[in-house]
């Protein structure tokens, strides 16, 4: 079994499939060539790194600009880079050059003159370049520098960055679309970040994000999950799950942005947290509460730099409670934890939580998450050994031939019959890098179970609010199918004594009941249900509900001397021969027709409540006796 990390902080995932291994220069665009000007080379003999390493740079006179020149071999189509970055020396860094199998044409190609961020700088002292290797080796031939300023330094500045993002997302999407990934690149709140910003994102540390903070819709697969060819291990529970909409309402916040900071883990279990509170109160309260609280008060020592996990901050929700943002708001240019004195003293809503439980993947499986998933969101975290990163994760689509995606152009992609990630579940999750990512703050991630996908944390138990209590968890039942919402807490006494003891899953449809262990509603609609047939006397003497057509044949009686609710579009009728007796009891929505020979008989206060849309009727011939009871 893994040990869970020390920390977690909001780095990303990587991606990479099989390429072809044919040779060609990577970055031929002038997007990523130092603007006209005198470059001055030094040679470096043929450096080889095929591990992380640093190059000393001994230049006496400001750099305006840096590039490098060499060869580089992939060694893993998964999961391999390299990258190159100027450290000035002030510990700043600029990006200088980087690949991943989905930026590359081939595994084995040269690169001459190049430089991303460091194309134009202003007049840094520049300390050594650092090496950054994964599965792959880099050998340094040359090292070109700008020893004088560049004209038009701020454009020049602006109009590469551009033109660079511009070449990038065209080379991703290009690979993407001919090795049949079904993910999109585009820019995003992160893709526009300079390097820097991203170490502090990243809690100072940038993984290999493999195209990931381009990622704007689709289904992103994590590294080496085609090649294993893992699946979802069952084949029972319901296709697709979104707390984005059910009951034909939407459960989870908007997503945020985590700023310079690493405090995913923070937006992670706040995002739940929010959910479950419009949860248990069965009402889209859409509190917005403060990740800077947890940041800033959870005992997280550093938790910019060295990050946290969601279930440590819902420990604090539980024993602590939590503040709204009114009361202490998210500062998004923090790279220092805020005092956390500086939140409000007097807070006009405090939310904690009865339990948080933590599962390791390695002694739960899929199905588990997604029994969980049924109940309310969760907190998923992603490990690999370049990456820390915990997402609320609020449903999964079990990935089929025909599912579909939106590519840049807003064209409609389809996932064709042999698809190696058919089967696969692909997980529904709320980032942290706001709505500028993904899908409005939302994707979908594909990742291989145990490994990459490590744990799960869930929230349980009661909600302790300072403006709500028990009185207000609304009691709803707005498809009128006899069954009742209540949230997420015990059945409360405002539910009617004869609803079922199951919640409705889906209150929006009176055709769908109470959901089963595999996420799949009961069946309520009486038109596709089997039919009930009564040709003997019968008695329904417990409360119960009907969602079948009630025929009451010749020879048959029907004694009801309970509670009994029909579904509103199941009928009983009544046919020559056969008897319906409402004898004390209550005959809820009914929907009756006697035929002429049938009898219908009230006895000792009986009641046929009829329903807005019901009918009573009865034909020439039939017997009524009804001065023993009414109907209403």
């Amino acid at each position: 079994m893994k040990p869970i990390p020390k920390k977690s902080c909001a780095v990303c995932l990587f991606l990479g499939m099989a390429l072809g291994s044919h040779l060609q220069a990577q970055y031929s665009s002038r997007a990523f060539q130092i603007p006209e000007s005198t470059l001055q080379q030094q040679s470096v003999q043929g450096q080889l790194y095929e591990a992380d390493g640093l190059y000393d740079l001994d230049l006496s006179e400001p750099v305006y600009g840096l590039s490098v020149s060499g060869h580089v071999e992939l060694k893993d189509s998964s999961n391999s880079l390299v990258r190159v970055t100027l450290e000035d020396v002030y510990g700043r860094e600029y990006l200088v050059y980087e690949v991943f199998p989905l930026l590359a044409e081939g595994m084995s190609f040269s690169i001459e003159e190049t430089g991303m961020e460091s194309a134009v700088l202003e007049g840094i002292e520049a300390e050594r370049l650092n090496i950054r290797i994964v599965n792959a080796s880099f050998r340094l031939d040359a090292v070109q520098h700008v020893g004088e300023p560049v004209a038009n330094a701020q454009t020049a500045k602006q109009r590469a960055a551009e033109s660079q993002e511009d070449y990038i997302i065209a080379k991703l999407n290009e690979n993407l679309r001919s090795r049949d990934i079904p993910w999109v690149a585009g820019k995003t709140s992160v893709s526009e970040m300079t390097y820097e910003e991203k170490k502090a994102m990243f809690g100072g540390d940038v993984p290999n994000l493999g195209g990931f903070e381009y990622y704007v819709g689709g289904v992103f697969v994590m590294p080496g999950y085609q090649s294993k060819k893992v699946k979802s291990s069952s084949s029972l529970y319901v296709k697709r799950w979104d707390w984005r909409d059910r009951h034909d309402k939407r459960w989870t916040t908007e997503s945020k942005g985590q700023g310079l900071c690493g405090s995913c883990w923070a937006f992670a279990a706040v995002g739940v947290l929010e959910a479950y509170v419009n949860l248990y109160y069965n009402d889209v309260l859409n509190m917005d509460l403060s990740e800077q609280e947890i940041v800033s008060c959870s005992g997280t020592k550093n938790p910019c730099k060295e990050g946290g996990f969601a279930y440590d901050a819902l420990n604090y929700a539980k024993t602590k409670g939590v503040v709204e943002d009114d009361c202490f708001r998210y500062d998004v240019d923090q790279t220092e934890a805020v005092d956390c004195n500086d939140k409000c003293s007097n807070p006009s809503e405090r939310i904690r939580i009865g339990n948080v439980r933590q599962y390791r993947s390695a002694d739960y499986s899929e199905d588990d998450l997604k029994r969980q998933l049924f109940k309310a969101p969760a907190v998923i975290f992603l490990h690999n050994e370049d990456w820390r990163h915990e997402m609320m994760v609020l449903g999964y689509e079990e990935i089929y031939a025909g599912f579909q995606y939106l590519d840049r152009n807003g064209y409609v992609k389809t996932i064709n019959t042999g698809h190696p990630l058919i089967g696969a579940a692909a997980w529904l999750v709320k980032n942290s890098w706001g709505r500028n990512w993904g899908q409005y703050g939302y994707g979908y991630i594909v990742g291989e179970w145990g490994s990459e996908i490590e744990r799960f944390v869930c929230v349980e138990g009661g909600v302790s609010s300072l403006r709500y209590g028990a009185n207000d968890v609304k009691v709803t039942d707005e498809d009128e199918d006899g069954y009742y919402v209540w949230g997420l807490g015990p059945r409360l006494a405002s539910v009617p004594s004869w609803a079922p003891v199951q919640q409705d899953g889906d209150d929006s449809d009176s055709d769908l009941g109470p959901l089963n262990e595999y996420g799949y509603c009961m069946d309520l609609n009486p038109e596709t249900n089997d039919p009930i047939f009564i040709n003997k006397t019968t008695n329904w003497a417990t409360q119960g509900h009907v969602n079948s057509m009630v025929y009451v044949q010749s020879g048959g009686v029907l004694r009801i001397t309970s509670q009994i609710t029909m579904h509103k579009k199941a009928k009983i009728l009544v046919s020559d021969g056969g008897k319906l007796i409402v004898d004390g009891g209550l005959l809820e929505r009914a929907d009756i027709k006697v035929f002429s020979g049938g009898s219908l008989e009230l006895l000792d206060g009986g009641i046929i409540r009829m329903g807005d849309s019901d009918v009573f009727e009865s034909e020439q011939g039939a017997v009524m006796l009804l001065d023993e009871g009414s109907i209403e």
